[in-house]
């Protein structure tokens, strides 16, 4: 635990330190005298690098654009410091590697789980998040030191070339990265949400784990049998009264939460982007990449990180509800739709994602500092679904934006 201590106060020096390792995806291009430029990749709720869907599949389309893509397993995940990874070539020799985990064994139950080590029902991932950026700043510095990683002599990655690349819970902790590194100026962040107690509210893969939780207190919080009514007013609707019993406790509870969350919240990051930024920190140039009907990530929740950043014009909306009209064979849940290839329409979607993120990070170079220079990617969908999908809105969405046509 990182404890929450006056900023004036003296702190004491970490008791101890750890080894972090790192993928790298390189290019099959010819290396540039610099370097690869780089794009780090952080990635959602699941163990390691390569048990995630981004690193893997973002990084070919990174590839081909030219940038090397790196990633580290996060705190609290990726089983136990034993981990091993084994790569099968196609001559089906095998080479084992170290691939330290990052879980910790909490339940004492003799096995390191993927996960464990980082969700607490109240403070959540508050502190895994903040580590979790300050390790990044710290391969950053390393990148920045120089990396010879075939031993040649001469550097793989560029140093001043370094960019992010974030989708669900790694926007979360790309958010307090982005807004305090000062040497990464340009990322993309998909499928971002804030506050995470909106999440335990309405998400269907939050909201189940929150009705346990609040089934835990004494007495148990609970005002609708076995789920809860917390009778919450979203943004721009008309004046309600309450008349449900026992949910303003519930809001009490969830503000009392969110509060407690707030150092890791996306809300208290995205400010320092652009309108407020920290002392010695530059201007960033971020993409917000969020989908239309996502289930896990209500269109409250994702909006309200945009508006904190006063951002709007450097969003793109996904729209999912127009594409399964055409495609109804996607999945009901576009959460993944930026690394998503299980079906050709997915595939479509996913390439074009992702060459929008490839060029956003070229125009860091070229476009002026208040320019998006966001790539319009709908000629690449247009001639499968015969509809744009990928939209600035004019209105950020309010609602939740679970219904589907």
């Amino acid at each position: 635990m990182i404890p929450a201590a006056p900023t004036a106060a003296p702190l004491a020096l970490p008791g101890s330190t750890n080894e972090i390792f790192f993928d790298v995806f390189l290019p099959a291009s010819a290396k540039p005298a610099p370097g690869y430029p780089v794009v780090i990749a952080g990635y959602g709720y699941t163990g390691t690098p390569f048990e995630a869907g981004l690193p893997l599949f973002v990084g070919n389309t990174m590839a081909g654009a030219g940038y090397a893509t790196v990633s580290i397993t996060i705190v609290g995940y990726g089983f136990g410091p034993e981990r091993k990874l084994i790569v099968t070539g196609k001559n089906g020799t095998t080479t084992e590697l170290a691939a330290r985990g990052r879980s910790v064994e909490l339940n004492e139950d003799g096995v390191i789980g993927p996960g464990e080590g980082c969700v607490a029902a109240v403070v959540g991932q508050r502190d895994c998040i903040r580590q979790t950026a300050l390790d990044l700043m710290q391969l950053v510095r390393a990148i920045r030191t120089g990396m010879d990683l075939d031993g040649d002599g001469t550097l793989d990655l560029d140093p001043e070339r370094i960019y992010y690349i974030g989708q669900s819970f790694g926007t979360i902790y790309g958010a307090a990265f982005m807004a305090t590194e000062p040497n990464v100026t340009t990322a993309v962040l998909s499928v971002g949400y804030s506050p995470s107690v909106d999440l335990s509210r309405y998400s269907i893969g939050s909201r189940p784990g929150f009705v346990q939780t609040l089934a835990t207190r004494v007495p148990p919080a609970l005002n609708r049998g076995q789920d809860f009514d917390d009778n919450e007013v979203l943004r721009y609707q008309p004046v309600k009264v309450n008349d449900v019993p026992g949910a303003i406790e519930i809001q009490d509870i969830l503000e009392t939460m969110e509060w407690i969350r707030i150092p890791q919240e996306p809300l208290t990051y995205a400010p320092h982007f652009r309108s407020s930024t920290l002392p010695g920190v530059p201007l960033k140039r971020v993409l917000f990449q969020n989908a239309r009907g996502d289930l896990f990530v209500p269109s409250k929740t994702a909006s309200a990180v945009v508006r904190a950043a006063n951002m709007r014009t450097w969003s793109v909306l996904y729209r999912h509800d127009i594409a399964r009209v055409v495609a109804p064979q996607l999945p009901e849940n576009p959460h993944s739709f930026l690394w998503n290839f299980s079906s050709p329409a997915s595939t479509a979607i996913a390439l074009a994602a992702q060459q929008q993120a490839a060029h956003f990070f070229a125009s860091a170079e070229r476009c002026a500092p208040d320019d998006p220079c966001i790539w319009d990617v709908n000629d690449l969908v247009r001639p499968i679904f015969g509809r744009n999908l990928f939209e600035v809105p004019d209105v950020l969405p309010e609602d939740l934006g679970f219904a589907q046509p």
